[in-house]
């Protein structure tokens, strides 16, 4: 009879891989949003959006491409635990990785959604380009009339 810390035992253990990615999307994702969140509201004190996300004209400078390039790294790093737990056989470790992969995908998307803002903010997008689908508004319901931003540095 095997014992518990034998091979081949029926017993389940933590995927340390699994567990540090679940970790560090939770993290970056919170701390991504207090940011957000805080620059948003208070933080600019009236300056458009891109003040803050996009201050530089290089592109390896600004704190976007720096989260773009984290959710992309998740994202990745979350195929391969698909493709590793497939090839292994882990059910579990695929279904999380598929998870993480679908919850990347839509972190993403509203990054991409936060791009078109901050091209409205500078005048880059017009109007009808930017309500053609319906209201949008990147700061959800913390306001209430139309933002108006003086532009920044």
């Amino acid at each position: 009879m095997p014992l518990s810390n034998e091979t081949g035992s029926s017993t389940k253990s933590i995927d340390l891989g699994v567990a540090s990615l679940a970790i560090a999307i939770v993290t970056f994702f919170s701390l991504y949003q207090l940011i957000f969140i805080f620059i948003a509201t208070t933080g600019l004190d009236g300056e458009c959006l891109y003040s803050f996300w996009l201050p530089s004209d290089s592109w390896w400078q600004n704190p976007y491409w720096l989260v773009v390039a984290i959710v992309i790294g998740l994202l990745a790093i979350s195929l391969f635990s698909v493709t590793e737990g497939v090839r292994s056989g882990g059910t579990t470790k695929a279904l999380f990785g598929i998870f993480a992969a679908i919850v990347l995908s839509v972190w993403l998307y509203s990054l991409s959604e936060l791009w078109k803002a901050m091209l409205y903010e500078k005048g880059e997008l017009s109007s009808e380009a930017w309500y053609q689908s319906g209201e949008r508004n990147p700061l959800g319901v913390m306001l209430s009339n139309e933002y108006v931003c003086k532009p920044g540095i």
